[in-house]
């Protein structure tokens, strides 16, 4: 198996950037040289400077390691606990509202926006919503809103989403369609979304763009501490007041400056609250 030292990675993400415009350079190393050795032995290349090489020549293999590096192991539902407390009380206080702005940033994969959607239809609420999701490449953001899904990943949606529910008899296949074999969540609903590529940190969203609701489960670990610095205040800036800010409840924002300008609502789920 091929290994990466530390200055190998070093080396492979300064000139990546320079030769694709792709910035992994703040990304978390041992996740990042994890996948990268995971791609390197996958795909049979037997270094990174020759793997460095391919993908300056293949655009098609450069989005399969895009996709590689950035997708994540969610599924529709997961976690339904924290899906059952967003319904029961974060609905509430965004139904209250004439608009609702919402922000899923960084999207790697479906799974999240989608589980928001649904959540979102079943309340009612899609009329006064308004979605932007947003990653800084454009794969993900194509595959998203082309809403193909996998029979595997559709097999456990089903169960997650029975557990949220807490009824066996549940059903998400009305949230999705067969087309030529192929299984595709509701584009009436992906309707909804508007997909924007940008990485928030060098490239930017409007900037009267304001958000009640910026969903960022589980995401920072992807990234080092100065960039989930950068990425933070990016999002502190675009949350509208009283917005919520919530994060994976694994992640901790304890440490950083714009702490102190959010109110914890839920310790376990990770959510906050914009100062007025």
């Amino acid at each position: 198996m091929v290994r990466i030292t530390t200055y190998d990675l070093k080396n492979f993400t300064e000139h990546l950037k320079d030769s694709t415009g792709l910035d992994f350079t703040e990304y978390a190393q041992a996740i990042l040289r994890r996948r990268l050795e995971v791609f390197l032995n996958k795909w049979n290349i037997p270094d990174i400077e020759s793997l460095l090489i391919k993908l300056q020549d293949s655009p098609a293999l450069l989005n399969k390691f895009i996709e590689h590096i950035s997708v994540d192991t969610t599924e529709m539902f997961r976690d339904p606990g924290f899906w059952r407390f967003f319904n029961k009380t974060l609905i509430k206080p965004l139904s209250k509202l004439e608009k609702i702005n919402i922000l899923v940033p960084f999207i790697t994969s479906d799974d999240e926006l989608y589980t928001l959607l649904v959540i979102l239809f079943e309340n009612n609420l899609l009329d006064r919503v308004k979605i932007t999701a947003t990653s800084p490449f454009e794969i993900n953001l194509l595959r998203t809103a082309s809403g193909l899904y996998t029979k595997k990943k559709f097999e456990i949606a089903e169960e997650n989403y029975r557990r949220y529910k807490q009824n066996e008899v549940a059903e998400i296949s009305t949230y999705f369609q067969i087309i030529n074999s192929e299984i595709q969540f509701s584009t009436k609903l992906i309707n909804h979304v508007k997909f924007v590529k940008t990485d928030l940190v060098s490239n930017y969203l409007e900037e009267e763009d304001h958000f009640n609701l910026i969903l960022f489960r589980n995401r920072m670990i992807y990234f080092n501490l100065n960039l989930q610095n950068k990425i933070l205040e990016v999002l502190y800036y675009h949350l509208a007041k009283s917005g919520y800010l919530i994060i994976g409840y694994k992640e901790n924002i304890s440490n950083f400056v714009l702490y102190d300008k959010l109110n914890q609502i839920d310790k376990n789920e990770k959510v906050y609250l914009k100062k007025r």
